[in-house]
């Protein structure tokens, strides 16, 4: 139980809340599970007011106290959805997610809460965009998710920040595959269902020409993780895009390499140029 000393609350005004949330903003005693339940209905009534005391919340929120976590998550959603906030309660919690200790639950808390901006404001998450690609080096999966959001909202934003380039060195450059496969769901099917719509072809074209770079210094090092390049080449040409001379020399290469990984993924692989 989280404690801070002031007077009890027994009625939800905004005055009253406001009062409490500064006592706690000061380090003054007051028992946390009498201002919690009050939150959610304050998030209804006046949520700008929360916004004024966002550092509050998040202290709550990141607390011992699972009932303060679980009435503040109800209430930055209730925020969320009233579209106050995304941008602060992201920022705050990417911050968090790069801490190099969390606890699973509260990591869970947090993928969850931001789950929340993805579903009631995915434009906000290009705002986010800075601090998701620092995310992707330690959380790829939650990062990829939030990524995926802005393909299919903001794929402007996506293809100028050249987003495509730095998921795909991450993910293949992970020793093991669990980040290629996230990206592969994530990123990369998503994508090619857009295939033949602007300005998804210009993002697939990005996709492409990262692979060809991580493909090339793979297959040169005999690194079996150049079997990954081959596996999204593989489903990029399901999807109908025509893959040029460099992909196709590429491929050329596996077939030729001594790694024997390399080797005998790049036989089976039947790809055709120009397949529209």
């Amino acid at each position: 139980m989280v404690y801070i000393k002031h007077k009890t609350v027994n009625q939800s005004s905004n005055a009253r809340l406001s009062e409490l949330l500064d006592a706690f903003s000061r380090g003054d005693i007051v028992e946390v599970d009498k201002i919690v339940p009050v939150l959610p209905k304050l998030a209804n009534e006046n949520p700008n007011l929360l916004l004024e005391h966002l550092d509050e919340l998040l202290s709550l929120f990141f607390s011992k106290s699972s009932r303060a976590t679980l009435h503040t998550y109800e209430a930055m959603s209730i925020m969320l959805s009233s579209g106050v906030g995304a941008d602060k309660i992201g920022e705050a919690l990417i911050k968090r997610l790069n801490s190099e200790e969390l606890a699973p639950i509260e990591l869970n808390n947090c993928r969850r809460l931001l789950e929340r901006i993805r579903e009631t404001n995915p434009q906000a998450i290009s705002q986010l965009i800075p601090g998701l690609l620092n995310l992707a080096k330690k959380r790829y999966l939650t990062a990829c998710e939030a990524f995926g959001t802005l393909l299919i909202h903001n794929p402007d934003e996506f293809e100028k920040n050249n987003i495509a380039n730095e998921l795909v060195g991450i993910a293949m450059n992970q020793q093991k595959p669990y980040n290629y496969l996230d990206f592969k769901a994530c990123i990369l099917r998503p994508l090619l269902e857009k295939h033949g719509k602007a300005p998804y072809d210009k993002i697939i074209n990005q996709v492409i020409d990262s692979l060809v770079v991580e493909g090339k210094r793979l297959i040169m090092a005999n690194d079996s993780r150049a079997t990954r390049v081959l596996d999204a080449f593989i489903l990029i040409a399901e999807s109908g895009v025509a893959l040029q001379k460099e992909v196709l020399d590429l491929i050329e290469q596996a077939r030729n390499s001594k790694n024997e990984d390399i080797h005998k993924y790049s036989e089976g692989l039947v790809i055709k140029p120009g397949v529209a």
